[in-house]
């Protein structure tokens, strides 16, 4: 009876740990494609093999990239036993340079590997372009010229710039001597706040006429706030202290005179901080939607900027 039911035990285990193997096997031969260095204008298309290496159906749940300029589809959701299939990739290349890898997920029912990572690697050069495309400025003084440096990159060395439009009059540009470099400006005087611009480059360059740079900066006077608005929340009750930052540009000396709260429960007290800044602290300010849109204004004794005005947004 015993050897009965030790050869029934070993027999039962031998095929439930054969049961227990059969399983699918997710196997890419090559996870990884450098498509080499390619212009701009151009797309990269390239299938991945997808491999069936298990002994039971491989099921393909979910194929993703890693980013939007990336389309990638399976050309088949199952795959059986020793069978392939592919992940097709489509990578546009445009607006893109430099160095690149992408990558895809590749999500299956193999136990052992449920995801899988592909590649897409290579180098993505331009006919004509400006480095760098974004020109920040950061703070600006409404009355100071300030400016950067930017420069035309080609494969040709011969392609030169020809012509600047923008269309901002906060921002102009000359044309280096040489033609492969423009220096831009800030014009003044200036409007407070954010000033934005888009500079259209035109060149010599046969196929490719025109390129284009963004500019930004922060464009601030004599004395500045921050934050430039004061956000309430009706989610928050009561009426927490609230502080405005009052500093100045540079070493300018300026003296608050006084501040005008838009609600009579409102109280606000001036402290000196450091350099030469002072903070505004409010207190009694409810979230109250009817001050959605009303102003703090602050009084200074600069003539340049006798008020500063902050918004205040109510929010959920």
């Amino acid at each position: 009876m015993q050897t009965r039911l030790a050869r029934f035990t070993a027999m039962f285990l031998l095929y439930g740990s054969v049961a227990s193997v059969a399983a699918p096997q997710l196997h890419v031969p090559a996870p990884e494609y450098d498509f080499g260095v390619l212009r701009d204008h151009e797309q990269v298309v390239h299938r991945f093999v997808i491999r069936n290496s298990g002994d039971a159906p491989l099921a393909i749940t979910r194929v993703k990239a890693s980013c939007g300029c990336t389309a990638v589809k399976s050309s088949s959701d199952t795959i059986a036993v020793g069978e392939e299939a592919y992940v097709e990739a489509i990578f546009k290349l445009q607006g893109r340079r430099g160095k690149q890898k992408k990558s895809i997920l590749v999500e299956s029912n193999d136990p052992d590997t449920p995801r899988a990572r592909l590649y897409l690697t290579g180098e993505i050069v331009t006919d004509v372009a400006i480095e760098p495309r974004f020109v920040n400025f950061n703070q600006i003084h409404i009355a100071t010229v300030a400016t950067q440096k930017v420069s035309l990159v080609s494969l040709r060395p011969d392609i030169r710039i020809t012509g600047v439009k923008t269309d901002t009059t906060a921002f102009a540009a000359t044309i280096d001597p040489d033609g492969r470099g423009l220096t831009i400006r800030s014009v003044p005087p200036l409007q407070a706040g954010y000033a934005r611009g888009l500079m259209v480059v035109t060149t010599d360059h046969p196929d490719r006429l025109t390129t284009d740079v963004n500019i930004i900066g922060m464009v601030v006077g004599d004395v500045n706030v921050v934050p430039r608005d004061l956000i309430l929340r009706t989610s928050q009750p009561g009426s927490p202290l609230r502080a405005l930052v009052v500093r100045p540009y540079g070493t300018i000396a300026f003296k608050v005179l006084k501040v005008d709260l838009p609600s009579p429960t409102a109280q606000a007290v001036v402290k000196p901080i450091a350099n030469g800044a002072v903070s505004v602290e409010i207190s009694g300010l409810v979230a109250d939607p009817a001050l959605n849109g009303k102003e703090i204004v602050i009084h200074t004794d600069r003539a340049s900027t006798p008020e500063l005005r902050v918004p205040i947004r109510i929010l959920q």
